[in-house]
């Protein structure tokens, strides 16, 4: 095995749900947002979007009748997929959809966290402006 991906961790340790934009339509991922959701989420396999997809774990925000965004949890439980479509992007939608989907977590009883790229300096700066605490060591996920 090798390392293939270096990430920092990052958990929401506050009890408090955190403030939603209440014009925004935020809903359940169906069946029918599949084929979009393949199309844009291109981090992984299709049939693992797919798996998380059918897993019932997935949220999105609608606007006039489209889905502008999503994500969910992947299978170890970590907040991920998130992705914004390009059209809807600089409108703070990856912010709102993640402040919901960190209180639905709470209310679930689960403790909100997700693995980062080290990279990734957009989804960084994201967990740092909701409050969540990192990690001072990188994790690695082998293949």
């Amino acid at each position: 095995y090798k390392p293939t991906l270096s990430c920092i961790q990052a958990v929401y340790t506050s009890k408090e749900p955190l403030g939603v934009d209440p014009s925004l339509k935020i809903r359940p991922i169906v069946a029918a947002d599949l084929e979009l959701i393949v199309r844009h989420y291109t981090h992984t396999e299709p049939s693992y979007v797919r798996d998380r997809v059918c897993s019932r774990t997935m949220l999105g925000v609608e606007i006039d009748g489209e889905l502008a965004a999503f994500m969910g949890r992947h299978s170890e439980g970590a907040m991920g997929l998130l992705e914004v479509l390009p059209q809807y992007r600089r409108r703070h939608l990856g912010q709102e959809l993640e402040s919901a989907y960190i209180n639905l977590m709470l209310k679930q009883g689960l403790v909100p966290y997700c693995n980062v790229e080290t990279n990734n300096t957009a989804s960084l700066a994201l967990q740092k402006k909701l409050g969540l605490v990192f990690a001072k060591q990188h994790i690695y996920w082998f293949s």
